[in-house]
């Protein structure tokens, strides 16, 4: 099957900036953000976590200076005692500690709050916990990778303009 396949930079010039922009292509996320400007960045961002160092550097050239990282298990900001607990912790441990964690956060939802088809979920200002500064979210970053890629820790980066 052939797909017809374009820049993301095309998608900008045709519908102009976005106010949101959520940004999974497992892997492939620099690919939309070679494309973005200080002019066409989006107020509001969020990509899957990958090499976060690199990533935060990245985000905060084109001019964003607030972070989140995002659980997609817990659906809120890790901790940075809580992960460096689990970094100590062997990888069996650690998936049983986020188990528990997961069912936990569950608990504490609104029971009457759900994603609805197709919503990548909640963005921007709507996000659960504090925005952090560069040096903040490169600890945090820092912290999760030291974790590995373990599924049960998968993450996104959500960032905002300055």
């Amino acid at each position: 099957m052939t797909v017809e396949t374009c820049r993301f930079g095309s998608i900008i010039e045709r519908f102009g900036r976005a106010t949101y922009c959520k940004i999974d292509i497992e892997g492939n996320d620099d690919l939309c953000l070679e494309d973005l400007t200080h002019r066409t960045a989006p107020r509001f961002l969020s990509i899957e976590l990958g090499e976060g160092d690199r990533q935060l550097r990245r985000l905060a050239k084109l001019g964003y200076a607030k972070f989140k990282m995002i659980s997609q298990r817990t659906l809120r900001q890790p901790s940075l005692l809580l992960l460096s607990l689990k970094a100590h912790l062997p990888a069996p441990a650690r998936r049983l500690f986020s188990a528990a964690e997961i069912v936990a956060t569950r608990r504490g939802l609104d029971a009457s709050w759900r994603f609805s088809p197709g919503s990548s979920g909640p963005f921007g200002e709507d996000t659960p916990g504090e925005w952090q500064g560069l040096d903040a979210a490169l600890e945090t970053c820092g912290r999760i990778g030291r974790l590995g890629h373990d599924l049960s820790e998968w993450h996104d980066i959500h960032a905002s303009l300055g």
